[in-house]
Order: structure tokens, then C-alpha cells, then sequence
């Protein structure tokens, strides 16, 4: 009996195949595509010369984060917040921390709020740990 494809058999074999292409991780594989497309049409950064983007949201990777600093210096490198509730849900097993942390993260909270605010978390739940501080020192960058 010969079975056909479904669209999902696609997608997969597609991602398969993307997936083989970015062999130097995501940031050389857009600096190269940059490049790529630089020399086959010079006039494509004619369009950008003049413009510099103000931020960039990113998962977080670090080598994104080097290669942003790199390109735009006076870039705003922001984490999305998607990403960071994603891995604050994976790293905390507490439904009660996870709820603060979004209040600090979406809250709106001024700088001082939003201190006094993660320093209570902190206290309260005796958080202790490496993925809390990377966090908490990622957040000025």
C-alpha cells in the first residue's frame, strides 16, 4: 500500500533541510546572507545606509548578542519576552515565582519599582541561582 505525503511530513523534511544550511549558528548564517546578497547586488545596502535600527529583539543568544554589537554599536539589544517567559517556565517550577516574574517583566514598573519588586521575589522565595542572576544581570544590556 503506498501512502503519500502529509503537509507535515513537508514541513519537517523542509525544516531537515534548513536545518543543514545554518551550520555556523544563526548569527554567522545571517552575517553570511547579508553578505551574500551585498555581492550580488550592490545597491542592496544603499537602501540602509543612512539607517541604523534603534533596537533589536532577540531570544537572547549570545553570539546574536555579538554580532548586534558589532553591526550596531548604538543598538538597544532587547530580549523577547516570549523567550524569557518560555525559560522562566522551563527553569522555575513554581507557578507562584513564575507569576511575579511576569508581574517584573510586564508590570510597567518604573526602575525603582521594578527593583524593589525582584528584590522582594528574591527574598520571599529564597531564589538562589544561575539562571535568576543571569536574568537579573541580563536585564541592563
Amino acid at each position: 500500500m503506498k501512502v503519500g505525503f502529509t503537509s507535515k511530513d513537508l514541513y519537517n523534511r523542509m525544516d531537515f533541510e534548513c536545518q543543514k544550511v545554518v551550520l555556523d549558528g544563526d548569527a554567522q548564517s545571517a552575517i553570511s546572507y547579508m553578505n551574500a546578497k551585498a555581492i550580488a547586488d550592490p545597491e542592496f545596502f544603499c537602501m540602509f545606509s543612512d539607517k541604523k535600527p534603534v533596537s533589536i529583539v532577540t531570544d537572547g543568544d549570545e553570539a546574536m548578542r555579538v554580532a548586534i554589537d558589532e553591526v550596531f554599536p548604538d543598538a538597544h539589544h532587547r530580549l523577547c519576552t516570549w523567550h524569557i517567559m518560555r525559560n522562566v517556565n522551563t527553569n522555575v517550577n513554581n507557578p507562584k515565582i513564575v507569576r511575579e516574574f511576569s508581574y517584573c517583566v510586564h508590570g510597567g514598573l518604573t526602575p525603582i519599582a521594578f527593583e524593589q519588586h525582584w528584590q522582594q521575589m528574591i527574598d520571599t522565595y529564597d531564589l538562589k541561582g544561575d539562571w535568576i542572576e543571569m536574568m537579573y544581570r541580563k536585564r541592563k544590556r
